[in-house]
């Protein structure tokens, strides 16, 4: 509460008043988002107010009064700026690695699916990738262009293509860990899973038509049947390897060859095992593949299937049937 003083001084023959101060006030910081910070002036300098020996200081006690005052309203606008200062600083969140929080495998079909949710505070796997390694074989996926399906914190998945058609089957291991666009990377997460077995390897001893490798019926489709051409000549001089087998059930087949030589020409027949002409067949010219056909086929009947190889390199090849 402010209270008026009289001195018992007189100047220029008048009493003369010690009047009330400023009163608190709160002094916004323009164009500063940081709080508002309060300012306190008092009536006189703490610690130097006036008493009743001011009637032998008179004017001196009153000057340094006022200096006083203006000192300390000097260093609290200082300590306001340093605060300030301090309040406005940002500074950059440090960087977070991706989080995998599900790993899974499934088959599809035939198709073995890798699956996998990823989640980054970082907002940049875009231009990251997915380290997968199966059975011991090293796989890199960029994210999200090698990936068949991409949800950055939903779920995500890619299909592995390293599996042998016709040897896969047991337990496979599989382990992958995701880096981002950064380098940062996760950490590593495993899978273990069964496979179904869907092929059949058939041996050189099927040369010729009259001692074929004989499958009996063959699965439910998608199927598949695999070999070699150890040698190739015009008019197949050098190698055909002949497949019986009946189908699981009667209706409309499709059969398509395909093979590793890179300067192949493999080409597929289809027959009745009982002999005669070809029920179909495929035979483009050159290296081109996969070498394809229809065929409607019955329950309870045998058929034989002939790959020949033309020209070109050797190597494996396989048949699918579904």
């Amino acid at each position: 509460m402010c209270e008026t003083r009289r001195m018992n001084l007189l100047v220029w023959g008048l009493p003369f008043f010690v009047g009330c101060g400023l009163s608190d006030f709160n002094v916004p910081l323009t164009g500063e988002t940081g709080p508002s910070l309060t300012y306190e002036t008092y009536d006189t300098a703490p610690g130097t107010e006036t008493t009743e020996t001011a009637e032998s200081t008179e004017t001196t006690e009153t000057t340094e009064t006022t200096e006083t005052t203006e000192t300390t309203e000097t260093t609290e606008t200082t300590e306001t700026t340093e605060t300030t200062e301090t309040t406005t600083t940002t500074t950059t969140p440090p960087a977070s690695s991706p989080v995998v929080s599900d790993f899974y495998v499934l088959e599809d079909g035939y198709d073995i699916v890798l699956y996998f949710v990823v989640s980054d505070a970082d907002g940049d796997l875009v231009g990251g990738s997915l380290e997968a390694t199966i059975n011991g074989a090293s796989e890199s996926f960029s994210m999200p262009a090698d990936l068949d399906g991409f949800n950055p914190g939903g779920l995500s998945w890619v299909v592995i293509d390293a599996f042998d058609d016709c040897t896969r089957g047991g337990t496979t291991n599989v382990s992958g860990r995701v880096s981002d666009a950064s380098g940062h990377m996760s950490s590593n997460n495993t899978a273990n899973f069964t496979t179904s077995g869907y092929g059949v390897t058939v041996s050189e001893t099927g040369d010729v038509a009259p001692s074929a490798t004989n499958l009996g019926v063959i699965p439910a489709s998608p199927f598949f049947i695999c070999g070699d051409i150890y040698a190739t000549a015009i008019n197949y001089k050098a190698d055909v390897d002949y497949i019986n087998f009946r189908p699981p059930a009667s209706g409309m087949f499709d059969f398509s060859l395909t093979w590793t030589a890179p300067n192949g020409d493999y080409d597929l027949y289809l027959f009745n095992s009982a002999g005669g002409a070809a029920l179909a067949f495929s035979y483009e010219i050159g290296n081109v593949q996969p070498e394809l056909f229809s065929y409607t086929l019955s329950s309870g009947n045998e058929y034989q299937l002939a790959v020949g190889g033309w020209d070109g390199g050797t190597g494996a090849w396989v048949i699918e049937v579904q």
